[in-house]
């Protein structure tokens, strides 16, 4: 089960990082759950002012969308922070595990040079890119105008760039139909592009794979292959 009770307890930075690390555990834990070595630190770093008050844990459900696996995790936030992502025991998709990328979604979450906002080009196209912030109405307004004069010329002149299909039925279908457009994938950074280039050849859809009964040689990228 995801534990979701947030439990209070109280801990100084001095009193933490007296000893080693499992001196400054089970220090954590006298009045509640232990802290990590380090997660305390990145909780204070964010704001210094939570330092001297109390720290309140609790796990929040996601499920991890970085790949099509759709993982079950349970994420540990320290005062609304989360620290640290894993797999949900019991979970049909992982059953408890978690993959290096899943694991590292935590940096995403905090990246300093993460986009927050939409960002609006202030120069005429084919110049040095000068973008300004700007807030969600004012980003797809600015698009539907943008979208709806392309479609008074030629509905066909729009062509639809989506990401991985998590509601099919509105990305791949309502939304292509209502525009009048030509559906296009997702690009080639994703086995959608092998999808499409094989509908796109000999109708099928699904992707080939290499014929390593008769390769002599492979070399392979990202590719965990098992012994044997």
């Amino acid at each position: 089960m995801v534990r979701s009770e947030a439990r209070r307890f109280t801990v100084s930075r001095r009193r933490f990082l007296q000893g080693t690390a499992f001196a400054g555990a089970a220090a954590a834990t006298r009045a509640g759950p232990h802290l990590l070595f380090g997660e305390f630190e990145s909780v204070t770093a964010a704001d210094a002012t939570l330092e001297a008050t109390p720290l309140v844990e609790d796990f929040m459900p996601t499920t991890c969308w970085i790949g099509k696996q759709e993982c079950g995790i349970p994420a540990r936030r320290i005062n609304r922070r989360v620290v640290n992502l894993e797999g949900q025991p019991g979970h049909t998709r992982n059953n408890g595990t978690l993959c290096p990328k899943g694991k590292a979604q935590i940096t995403a979450l905090y990246d300093p040079n993460r986009v927050k906002t939409p960002l609006i080009r202030t120069n005429a196209k084919g110049q040095t890119g000068t973008l300004r912030p700007g807030s969600w109405q004012e980003a797809l307004e600015f698009v539907a105008a943008r979208i709806e004069e392309t479609r008074q010329k030629d509905p066909k002149l729009i062509l639809w760039q989506k990401g991985r299909s998590k509601a099919k039925s509105f990305y791949d279908d309502a939304f292509v139909k209502s525009l009048g457009s030509n559906k296009l994938g997702h690009g080639a950074y994703c086995s959608d592009a092998g999808y499409r280039a094989l509908e796109y050849t000999i109708g099928l859809h699904g992707v080939l794979h290499p014929d390593f009964r008769d390769t002599n040689y492979v070399l392979s990228w990202g590719w965990a292959a098992r012994p044997g």
